[in-house]
């Protein structure tokens, strides 16, 4: 069993956010079987990894071998299209 530790966040919340940042995923990330860290190219490991990382969840430690889970899908990529943003650092949101 993996366990996720929310540190203290309220899990309906958590629940909620993942279900609109998947809502917002537009299908557009190039696919991979196999991309390695950096790679411009996604798997499923890589939008789960992805949306840890945009909702700030430390991701569960993994004890064997998972492609694609050192390269997380960019934020941009679950970003709601109808509102991009340009942030200082330049990426849009």
């Amino acid at each position: 069993m993996i366990v996720i530790d929310l540190e203290g966040r309220d899990e309906d919340e958590v629940i909620d956010a993942l279900l609109k940042a998947d809502e917002n995923y537009g299908d557009d990330a190039e696919y991979w079987f196999f991309p390695k860290e950096g790679d411009t190219k996604y798997n499923s490991n890589s939008y789960i990894s992805g949306l840890f990382k945009l909702l700030g969840i430390n991701p569960p430690e993994v004890e064997s071998n998972v492609p694609g889970f050192d390269n997380p899908l960019p934020s941009i990529h679950f970003s709601d299209r109808t509102r991009r943003v340009i942030t200082e650092g330049g990426e849009e949101w």
